[in-house]
């Protein structure tokens, strides 16, 4: 009875230690896992090299596996929409002299396989986990190249991101082949490769995106310097002509004369403002500074020495549609001030100040002359034989806005027109 008893309890005992063992070699085994997976992560964070990450998980993969080679490889398409694998990491076999300098000319860019018709194809095309254990008539192999070396076992693990295969693993000659067990064992080591394969991609669509930006970018900076060189180039050519077709004119072509200097400062005015905008990017332009630059370009063309210009400081800024109608405004209203404003034995006087109110730019633009005629005022500006008339339609039609005269010792044109 006692040796019945003895005996049961040693199978007991046996049976615990066998459950002990087998419970520790698990455990040890995940935690080997969670290591594996932690330091590859942290490799993948800290190495700049995404080549090195990838080759050090193919390395432990392959060691967990006991396998002899295998690859990592990104589904990719092309420009026309054709799948192929980018290979992340491969293990160089060759075999050959051809072999030899085919990978060393490729694997640095990444070899890519556009034949699908291969033992790996299942897990590309369909999702598949592919196992083929020492069947050489496996309908599955298409055969090697002459020279390659033999492939007894190979296993290839469809890698996913969200339910959509985004690459593979493929490794091969296992000695004890591989098995559904296996593959359900290192399933944590396919999760994370299929995420670090994500995010590579993800980093590596950012570059290629950032890239794009780039040289669009310069593109457009290149063409937009070689347009402005052009304009730049091409108004002065025509204030040079008007220049020249003024120096011509003589006293009796005073109207001729005249038409072309107006002319002139609206050209002037048009180039003092794109050489603003070019300058700034093409970015929104102070409307202090734009009317600053126009008014001084206009006193040293006309040499003006009696103009006084008091322009008030205001960070309001104008897009550049808007700064291009202003300048148009700006020029006309000082030109007309300097044709009706001037008063015997006095200089002429220009103040211009912008602000907001409810969301609108209101710019007042005076001067010190006598003031508009009654007959303005009361009847509208297209009564007027000032030239209003060409202020108030880009007020109206170009910037949506609203033109109002008054007189306060003086002229003042009030132009209102919505923020942008």
């Amino acid at each position: 009875m006692f040796l019945i008893v003895s005996k049961r309890l040693n199978l007991e005992l046996s049976s615990e230690i066998e459950k002990g063992t087998l419970l520790l070699r698990q455990t040890l085994r995940q935690k080997e896992l969670l290591n594996t997976i932690e330091n590859i992560q942290t490799l993948f964070i800290r190495e700049e090299d995404q080549q090195n990450v990838f080759d050090t998980m193919l390395l432990e993969v392959l060691r967990l596996t006991r396998s002899q080679y295998g690859f990592i490889d990104s589904l990719e398409h092309d420009d026309v929409g054709d799948p192929f694998l980018q290979a992340l990491s491969i293990t160089n076999i060759a075999w050959d002299k051809d072999s030899r300098e085919f990978y060393g000319k490729m694997a640095p860019s990444g070899l890519r396989f556009f034949d699908f018709n291969a033992l790996f194809g299942p897990a590309v095309k369909n999702g598949e986990v592919v196992i083929s254990n020492h069947d050489p008539v496996d309908p599955r192999r298409k055969g090697t190249p002459e020279g390659h070396p033999p492939i007894n076992t190979f296993l290839a693990i469809p890698l996913r991101h969200e339910g959509t295969v985004i690459g593979v693993v493929a490794l091969a000659n296992r000695d004890e082949g591989y098995d559904e067990k296996l593959v359900k064992e290192l399933e944590s080591i396919w999760v994370s490769c299929a995420q670090l394969v994500n995010a590579y991609k993800s980093k590596a669509q950012k570059i290629e995106t950032e890239r794009e930006l780039k040289d669009y970018a310069d593109t457009q900076t290149t063409l937009i310097r070689e347009i402005n060189h052009r304009v730049k180039n091409n108004l002065a050519i025509i204030i040079g002509l008007i220049h020249r077709e003024i120096d011509s004119t003589t006293p009796a072509d005073s109207l001729a004369r005249d038409l072309l200097q107006r002319m002139l400062l609206k050209i002037e005015g048009l180039d003092t403002v794109h050489r603003m905008l070019s300058d700034n990017y093409w970015k929104p332009i102070l409307i202090s500074e734009l009317c600053r630059g126009i008014l001084e370009s206009m006193q040293c063309t006309l040499e003006q020495d009696d103009l006084s210009v008091d322009i008030k400081p205001s960070n309001i800024k104008v897009t550049s549609t808007q700064a291009y109608y202003m300048a148009i405004i700006i020029n006309e209203l000082a030109t007309n001030t300097l044709k009706h404003a001037t008063r015997t034995g006095c200089g002429v006087e220009i103040s211009f100040s912008a602000y907001l109110e409810k969301n609108h730019v209101v710019i007042d633009f005076k001067d010190n002359g006598d003031g508009f005629p009654q007959s303005m005022l009361h009847e509208g500006i297209l009564s007027d034989s000032h030239g209003l008339g060409l202020v108030k339609g880009p007020v109206e039609h170009s910037l949506q806005g609203e033109l109002s005269l008054q007189n306060d010792n003086g002229a003042m044109t009030t132009i209102k027109f919505k923020h942008s």
